[in-house]
């Protein structure tokens, strides 16, 4: 799975296929793997709504699992840009299902990394802003939530403080006086793609500053800290040690 990652990435240059963030890593925690076309039908399906190419009921979707392994309905993105993606399905129509693969732009509502040239849909200027060049465009923008300020800002932000910040402790800090600004999806990207850290450590740090974020106060967020630091100091020890082996 990994391999077949790493063709994708490289072929969407290193970035989100979405938002276009750089992505520094295949592995678990840096990056996700998306079906432009859902793999599963939607949790709360109507039958109805699924046949609908109203943009309001493209979160309805009977899934398309025939096409789950196929490589040319698979795109790599970041953590934040697929959940918003969620079910959300972007076949231009929806009416009838295709017995294969539709493999032609015009099959799609959406930006879809293999078949559109991104820069024809959506540009974005030096302060990240994202602009709908077209109706393709404007769908990726809106169902990833690239119009909305407060998301993009976040992402910025922690970039920001990985610059800043001298190493994982002084980062740390940084992140939980700001966490509130910055949230915890954009914690988890920065945590694994510039500390090495595996994504369920960084999940739960990132828990440990929520809680804390719920109490505040200076000896809080102390022992939020030192909690942090060492939940990752047994997490690596953890992870480098031999396993033990019952022999038979």
């Amino acid at each position: 799975m990994c391999a077949l990652r790493e063709w994708l990435l490289e072929k969407q240059n290193f970035r989100c296929a979405y938002c276009q963030m750089p992505i520094t890593s295949v592995q678990l925690g840096h990056c996700e793997l998306d079906h432009v076309l859902p793999k599963a039908p939607s949790s709360k399906l109507n039958r109805k709504l699924a046949r609908s190419n109203a943009p309001e009921h493209r979160y309805h979707t009977f899934g398309y699992t025939r096409f789950k392994f196929v490589p040319q309905n698979l795109a790599v993105t970041c953590k934040q840009c697929n959940t918003f993606k969620g079910s959300f399905d972007p076949l231009s129509d929806r009416t009838k299902s295709p017995g294969k693969l539709p493999y032609v732009p015009v099959a799609y509502c959406w930006v879809h990394p293999q078949l559109h040239d991104y820069t024809q849909h959506i540009s974005i200027d030096q302060e990240w802003f994202y602009k709908g060049l077209s109706k393709q465009g404007s769908n990726t923008i809106r169902v990833c939530k690239l119009d909305k300020a407060e998301v993009v800002s976040r992402k910025r932000q922690a970039d920001a403080l990985v610059a800043q910040s001298d190493d994982l402790e002084d980062f740390l800090i940084k992140y939980g006086a700001q966490f509130e600004n910055i949230g915890a999806t954009q914690g988890i990207v920065a945590l694994t793609s510039n500390y090495g850290i595996d994504a369920a450590t960084a999940d739960e740090i990132t828990a440990m500053f929520a809680d804390y974020n719920s109490s505040k106060g200076a000896e809080a967020f102390c022992r939020t800290l030192t909690a942090a630091l060492e939940f990752v100091r047994n997490a690596s020890v953890a992870a480098a040690s031999p396993q033990t082996v019952n022999e038979h």
